[in-house]
């Protein structure tokens, strides 16, 4: 399953836009390969192709413990009864969890692509994520699927003797598809407002 994290969202168009006021993370799942089975005489060696992702890994068991084979396509060894192999996709963003930020940026405008690109070099989101729009950060969706997003409020400021309540966060599990853009706006805690009366 691929796993995110968020506050609020809408859909716009054929986009969605998550609204992310603090930290927040992503985690996404490898797409399930499909592959065919083949039937062979007794002795021989099958070959077996998977596909719907972009890189495998074959299993002699369920419990993909007893690694056989890597790749899209993997040859049997000699068989001589019905056999079963598994197949595992291994490739993408998968297992990764994504953290999107604010970048550092402060105020309404929310970061440039530059402040983007600095923050995220060296993370799983380095290169991922473009903007068209100062402060809406887009990440393409790498592969259709299943994601869990989380996403977290900040806390909201402070006013005299008032303190600014709690954030809170909402978990959603939605199918993804490969190719849409999803904007990403992330803010920051709320300002602190002092005032006098009389």
């Amino acid at each position: 399953m691929k796993k995110f994290t968020l506050t609020s969202f809408i859909k716009v168009a054929s986009t969605f836009l998550f609204f992310f006021p603090q930290f927040h993370n992503a985690q996404c799942v490898a797409p399930t390969p499909s592959a065919s089975g083949a039937t062979i005489a007794c002795g021989q060696s099958a070959t077996l192709t998977a596909s719907g992702a972009n890189a495998y890994n074959w299993y002699s068991n369920p419990q993909g413990s007893q690694l056989v084979g890597t790749g899209a396509v993997f040859s049997t060894p000699l068989l001589s009864n019905t056999t079963t192999f598994y197949v595992q996709s291994t490739a993408g963003v998968a297992n990764t969890v994504l953290n999107f930020t604010n970048c550092g940026a402060t105020g309404e405008t929310g970061p440039t692509l530059a402040q983007m690109n600095a923050s995220y070099a060296g993370t799983s989101l380095a290169g991922l994520v473009s903007s068209t729009i100062q402060g809406i950060q887009e990440w393409t969706v790498p592969s259709t699927g299943t994601y869990t997003i989380t996403a977290a409020g900040a806390k909201g400021g402070d006013a005299n003797n008032a303190v600014g309540g709690s954030g809170r966060s909402i978990t959603i599990t939605t199918t993804l598809t490969q190719g849409h853009v999803i904007k990403i706006l992330v803010g920051q805690q709320g300002g602190n407002l002092y005032f006098s009366t009389g």
